[in-house]
């Protein structure tokens, strides 16, 4: 599966929500800039959650070293791993959500 360009979906968006001329912009448009706007910010959070959870590294070079090998205990690992967190995360209360996010997107100092 490929993971989507954050910075190509905002790109898009920005282009499509420029003003292009006279009149006003395409319904069309205007809604795909705002689907591309929450996709980016989603896969953002998917990425950075994951980077925390499961590792840059590890999943970098499970994708594009063709050299290393695995064993079925480090995938055993790394989904539980997945599991854990989306479990840990989805019996949270939504404000204790929301400030996780911001942790995400804003670290502390």
């Amino acid at each position: 599966m490929t993971i989507p360009n954050v910075e190509h979906l905002l790109d898009q968006a920005n282009r499509l929500i420029a003003p292009a001329g006279r009149g006003a912009a395409r319904q069309v448009d205007l809604r795909r800039a705002i689907s591309n706007a929450y996709y980016a910010v989603f896969h953002g959070l998917l990425a950075a959650a994951a980077d925390e959870f499961i590792g840059r590294a590890r999943r970098h070079s499970a994708d594009y070293d063709p050299v290393i090998r695995l064993k079925r205990s480090d995938a055993t690992v790394a989904v539980e791993a997945a599991h854990s967190a989306l479990s840990r995360f989805r019996s949270v209360s939504g404000q204790r959500r929301r400030v996780f996010l911001a942790l995400l997107l804003f670290p502390p100092r």
